[in-house]
């Protein structure tokens, strides 16, 4: 089953106006809004994951609180997670809104097994090559504000 949670899959549409929803994915209030290629199995796990991208969603990828939103490029296979899925998961004193999950406001293509904890990957305008930014904050150009 996929999209599972309230708002789950609002608004997504490819360009020939159709858009496959691979199975188990989207899973988590408000995750897969409003994005414009496909969605692969087992991907999209996570409140608000997967917001306004653009290129496809790889198996198995944006998996976790706020992860993959507004990436123009196709994002790979295992990338962009994070241990945090809801706010609950998140420490006392931490602000659910405030979180900054994997891969956002990506131009370049992001490879497999990429971009594995909060924060990271983040603002580039360049491909990330497979297996890299594996610590959270890391390969993340974004300022506080974004």
């Amino acid at each position: 089953e996929s999209c599972r949670g309230s708002f789950a899959c609002a608004n997504n549409l490819d360009s020939s106006a159709v858009f496959r929803l691979g199975p188990n994915s989207c899973l988590g209030r408000n995750s897969c809004s409003f994005n414009t290629r496909n969605i692969s199995p087992g991907s999209c796990i996570g409140e608000a994951s997967c917001d306004k991208n653009e290129g496809t969603i790889g198996l198995n990828a944006c998996l976790g609180l706020y992860s993959c939103s507004e990436n123009s490029g196709i994002v790979g296979s295992d990338s962009c997670t994070s241990e945090e899925t809801v706010c609950a998961d998140l420490d006392a004193g931490e602000v659910c809104e405030e979180f900054k999950g994997a891969c956002r406001s990506n131009t370049g293509r992001i490879f497999a097994g990429s971009c594995l904890e909060f924060n990271s990957c983040c603002g580039n305008d360049v491909d990330i090559s497979a297996g890299t930014c594996l610590v959270a904050g890391s390969c993340s150009k974004c300022d506080e504000e974004t």
